[in-house]
């Protein structure tokens, strides 16, 4: 649409300077801005035509939707639509919504459209019909257990209530709102109820508390990012501090809120800025500035409909006037936000006339009006407030403390089982654990000695087959001693007795002897040899590696004595004498570094 505009403009620029060159000045433009005209207004046609072409297909495709949820927010789309071009045809969209709503129980959208109605009979100052509607759609959430709506609508009629001046109903309303609120943990929610909660204590002057929720409301917003209610807060402490008669603290505070207000642009914070630092400018002898600040205030509640807070227009500009000692046009503007309360129902805004009111009858001299105007003040107040309103807000809040704190008790106490259930679970499972790892370490344990049995008897075992073996082997070796002696023994004799046989027979027994000699003259010890290698494989191979100038004989020795041979039997097996086998003992004991008479050569050569 843009180029199509320039693209235009630019022809129309191009036609007039050449329009100026041939005819006359006056006729050409007249012409060319007719032409520019008509096509704006051709532009504008078209794109209203393209533009009901879309909402007629929209609208198509929406009627005839199957899902009634879609085809709600269809038509509430439709609603939003022709809202601007034509009105009958969008309320015809709402109100077919709503009928597609109630015809398929869709309670979450009805309690919308009920308290889409609400909202606006409030904005139009209708209290009575708005709280009706509210209380429709809070029996509609309560039925559906829609807690949320709930709390949102304990708070919208605490603060109509407020604003009608029945605190005590207010917090009633404003407890139930946050109670609810913090079970959904909604922090936007909490916020909203602690702003006004320290409206209503604000209302009832008690200043401290009020602050304390104004603060509250502050932390929550600054958390959650909620510039308009943190403002809000910043203006409702300004004025907390004004009635306290601190005003510089108070205007601090407005500026805070200004400078939230001014970024966000939120129009009613800052008409509210200009009326509140207006009021503190004419306190403090500056009624220049607060005059034109009461201006910028009235203007901007005149442009956004804020009927309420007229009121505290008039009253300001009422001030002003009275402090300017102009008392005819400061009671003019007090008249006036006296009708305006009246008309919308501002009871407390009524209070605050009659108090201005009665202040400037006095000093004009009319004590009788300004008697009755103190009249008509404590009777509308004893009609808002009674004696026991107070202590009745104060046990209201009392109540909500205590059911918050037994809430938290209980909720301690659940989580306190939880942790004790959680702990128990936990040290169940650490000893079930712990009995298995014993379990587990336990059969390990019995498997290694088991294993260590089952090596111990196949020692004992290969032990005792070995000592078997040793045995056998000396035995053998003694006996092949011994044959070796009986040969030896029967040879001598039959040489001694061969000179005697006759010489055929001497021959004969000749050739025996020299096969007995021969076959004595075979060594033994190969046999010996290979009988201990396989009693004790690598006995020689180790003993060599430990001492390498041992000989054959002092090896055999070696063998001797690990077989636990006594000396008496080595001497039988070697034809040696017993002391020619303790000598060669001394020598290998010398050699094999055998020094102390303690240390047995038997106990050395076993663990070779």
């Amino acid at each position: 649409m843009y180029l199509i505009l320039k693209f235009l403009l630019d022809i129309y620029i191009s036609l007039l300077k050449r329009t100026l060159i041939f005819i006359s000045m006056y006729r050409g433009a007249i012409f060319l801005t007719i032409l520019f005209i008509f096509t704006l207004y051709s532009l504008n046609a078209f794109a209203q035509i393209k533009r009901d072409i879309r909402l007629d297909s929209l609208e198509n495709i929406i009627v005839n939707e199957k899902v009634p949820e879609v085809k709600v927010n269809g038509l509430i789309k439709l609603y939003e639509s022709y809202k601007s071009i034509d009105t009958i045809k969008a309320n015809n969209f709402y109100h077919l919504a709503i009928s597609v709503a109630h015809e398929n129980k869709l309670n979450k959208l009805i309690i919308r459209f009920i308290i889409n109605e609400a909202n606006i009979n409030e904005a139009k100052f209708n209290f009575l019909l708005s709280l009706k509607k509210y209380m429709e759609a809070l029996d509609l959430s309560i039925k559906s257990e829609d807690f949320r709506d709930q709390a949102y609508i304990y708070h919208k009629l605490s603060t109509i209530y407020r604003k009608r001046g029945n605190y005590n109903q207010a917090m009633v309303l404003a407890l139930k709102s946050l109670k609810l609120s913090e079970g959904l943990i909604d922090s936007n929610g909490i916020q909203q109820c602690y702003l006004n909660i320290g409206d209503i204590h604000r209302y009832l002057h008690d200043y401290s508390k009020s602050i304390e929720y104004y603060m509250k409301s502050i932390e929550i917003a600054k958390r959650i990012g909620e510039k308009k209610g943190e403002a809000r807060a910043y203006n409702n402490i300004g004025i907390t501090f004004k009635e306290l008669k601190k005003f510089d603290i108070a205007l601090d505070y407005y500026e805070k809120a200004f400078k939230i207000f001014t970024s966000i642009n939120d129009s009613f914070g800052i008409a509210n800025y200009y009326g509140n630092s207006g009021i503190l400018f004419l306190i403090r002898g500056n009624p220049e500035v607060a005059y034109s600040h009461f201006q910028k205030d009235l203007k901007i509640r005149l442009e956004i409909g804020d009927r309420r807070n007229e009121v505290s227009s008039y009253i300001n500009f009422g001030d002003y006037y009275t402090y300017m000692q102009e008392y005819d046009s400061a009671m003019t503007n007090y008249q006036k936000g006296m009708i305006i309360a009246k008309k919308y129902g501002f009871p407390d805004k009524r209070l605050d006339v009659l108090l201005k009111a009665r202040e400037l009858n006095k000093k004009m001299g009319l004590f009788e009006t300004a008697f009755n105007d103190y009249q008509d003040y404590n009777n509308l107040k004893d009609s808002l407030l009674n004696n026991t309103l107070s202590n009745e807000i104060a046990r209201q809040e009392m109540s909500f403390l205590y059911e918050k704190e037994k809430l938290i008790r209980e909720k301690d106490n659940q989580n306190k089982e939880l942790r004790q259930i959680i702990l128990f679970l936990g040290l169940s499972l650490i000893v079930f654990f712990i009995f298995i790892l014993f379990l587990a370490l336990r059969l390990r344990l019995k498997k290694q000695m088991q294993y260590s049995l089952q090596l111990k008897e196949e020692k004992n075992t290969i032990e005792s087959d070995l000592f078997v073996k040793n045995k056998e082997f000396v035995a053998h070796s003694l006996y092949l001693a011994q044959k070796d002696e009986i040969l030896i023994n029967i040879a001598k004799d039959l040489r001694k007795n061969l000179s005697n046989e006759n010489r055929k027979n001497a021959k004969h027994i000749s050739q025996i002897i020299n096969r007995i000699e021969s076959c004595n003259n075979i060594n033994i010890w190969d046999e010996f040899d290979v009988r201990f290698s396989q009693v004790d494989k690598e006995f020689y191979n180790n003993l060599t590696k430990k001492i390498n100038t041992l000989s054959q004989n002092e090896k055999r020795l070696c063998a001797f004595l690990r077989l636990e041979m006594s000396t008496k039997e080595i001497s039988i097996i070697t034809g040696q004498t017993i002391h020619s086998i303790n000598v060669a003992r001394t020598r290998l004991r010398r050699k094999l570094g055998l020094l102390r008479n303690d240390q047995s050569i038997s106990t050395f050569l076993h663990h070779i």
